[in-house]
């Protein structure tokens, strides 16, 4: 918009929106069945991924992260979940192979209940080399999750670094490894997770989208 010089007045910017109270509606038995599909144990620690395994989600830079954060940090019992699939997966899988890491890899190329995965996660990572509008990062949101994303795109409309994720650099796995750290702190406060929800609540409600659109209606249609 600024290399076209678009008038402000003649646009709006309307985001998308989540409605949190479906999204987080599931059933306990669910929940734990799919544990004891993953055989996730009691002490275990989740890193979460959504994304489809193509350049653009740069899944190559969260595995080599995950395996310096397993390498940092033997004391803590870590798991990485990767749900999705595309061009790379063989790839992916390979790399996690040279990294001996691949035991510490949960692959999910399939859900239709995405929003168990997202209750069973306590980090989320989103590392794009470009990005429209992450829909998964108010998922994560929906759940109170920490996150750490890339500073592309419009990732930083949604999170704030600092105050309700952190975002690194493209390509700088390392500080990604630091910020998953960071998070799993973060994971265990209540007040973090109702400031997320609250965040989210405020900016990307689906009520919120819907005021933004009718007032674009009404301006022009009065």
């Amino acid at each position: 918009m600024k290399n076209i010089y678009l008038n402000k007045k003649n646009y709006s910017i309307i985001h998308y929106g989540l409605n949190i109270k479906n999204f987080r509606n599931f059933k306990f038995r669910d929940l734990l069945a799919l544990k004891r599909k993953l055989h996730i144990e009691k002490n275990t620690k989740l890193i979460g991924c959504v994304a489809r395994h193509e350049k653009q989600k740069k899944l190559d830079m969260l595995i080599r992260a995950f395996a310096k954060t397993i390498k940092d940090n033997p004391d803590i019992n870590l798991k990485l979940i990767i749900v999705g699939r595309g061009s790379l997966t063989k790839y992916l899988k390979n790399l996690a192979k040279r990294l001996m890491i691949n035991k510490k890899i949960i692959w999910v190329f399939y859900t239709k209940k995405i929003n168990l995965y997202f209750k069973l996660f306590n980090v989320f990572c989103l590392t794009s080399k470009y990005e429209g509008f992450g829909l998964v990062l108010l998922e994560a949101l929906a759940f109170g999750l920490p996150i750490v994303a890339t500073k592309s795109g419009s990732i930083p409309e949604i999170i704030k670094n600092k105050k309700n994720g952190y975002l690194v650099n493209r390509n700088d796995y390392i500080n990604l490894s630091y910020r998953i750290k960071d998070c799993l702190r973060l994971h265990k406060s209540n007040n973090f997770k109702n400031k997320q929800i609250k965040f989210l609540n405020k900016n990307f409600s689906t009520i919120k989208v819907f005021l933004k659109t009718n007032k674009v209606y009404k301006t022009y249609i009065n």
